[in-house]
């Protein structure tokens, strides 16, 4: 097997897995399986990222070869991102370097439909959830608790419900519903994120402060100045 050197390209003679991975920068082995003592190799999974340029993953074998030295049979990376081109998505989620036109307080049903009309006419908007998940308010009630309005009254716009749905919504069916329609409109919802005050200033733009925990358990504070704020709370609701 002949590998390249990520930096300079140039082909580099048959060596050890763990030779080519010098040209890797910051690897990590995710996986590792031994395939026992009568098949003779080893297959494990990584991580990596090459220089400043981007991330990747991939993953290698090797095979014991005559001299009794593991070397590489096979070896396979895929670059997933380069980090001065993030996915449009992924910026526009983050809204790193901007500012959301609309915010909206609360991932309930009118926060959500509101966030979709929005989306499809081009606004940039964000909206802010308290709760871990999306249609939490919902799933964390009494378990037998159903919807009160049948069903027709309740379609969202872009993705009604299907024609099997049942005529009074379960709240649990009702949370699940709310999470995955965020995620098929990818509306940009932040979740777990608490406004802990929201006022104008002197040129009328809102100044949002919010708390945030983020999915590795840190707290991280956030300030959102958008034209528009929305309280989608429902009703006697609090911030």
């Amino acid at each position: 097997m002949r590998s390249h050197n990520l930096k300079t390209g140039e082909e580099s003679e048959p060596g050890s897995t763990w030779e080519i991975l010098t040209n890797l920068r910051r690897y990590k082995i995710d996986a590792l399986s031994v395939w026992g003592p009568y098949l003779e190799w080893i297959e494990a999974l990584f991580t990596f990222s090459v220089g400043t340029w981007g991330a990747g993953d991939g993953v290698f074998r090797l095979v014991l070869a005559p001299e009794g030295v593991w070397k590489a049979y096979t070896i396979y990376t895929n670059l997933q991102s380069l980090a001065e081109y993030p996915e449009k998505r992924q910026k526009e989620f983050e809204f790193e370097g901007a500012e959301p036109y609309v915010v909206i307080i609360g991932a309930g049903q009118s926060g959500l439909d509101l966030g979709a009309r929005l989306k499809f006419l081009d606004v940039p908007t964000l909206i802010l959830e308290k709760n871990p998940r999306v249609g939490d308010q919902w799933r964390n009630r009494y378990q037998a608790l159903c919807l009160h309005d049948p069903v027709w009254y309740d379609h969202f716009p872009y993705l009604p419900f299907p024609a099997n749905w049942p005529v009074w919504t379960p709240a649990q069916k009702l949370a699940d519903w709310l999470e995955s329609y965020a995620k098929i409109m990818e509306l940009n919802v932040w979740t777990s994120s608490t406004v802990t005050s929201a006022e104008k200033d002197a040129s009328g733009v809102w100044v949002v402060n919010l708390t945030q925990i983020l999915f590795d358990g840190t707290e991280t504070k956030r300030v959102l100045r958008p034209t528009h704020l929305v309280f989608a709370l429902g009703r006697f609701k609090p911030l």
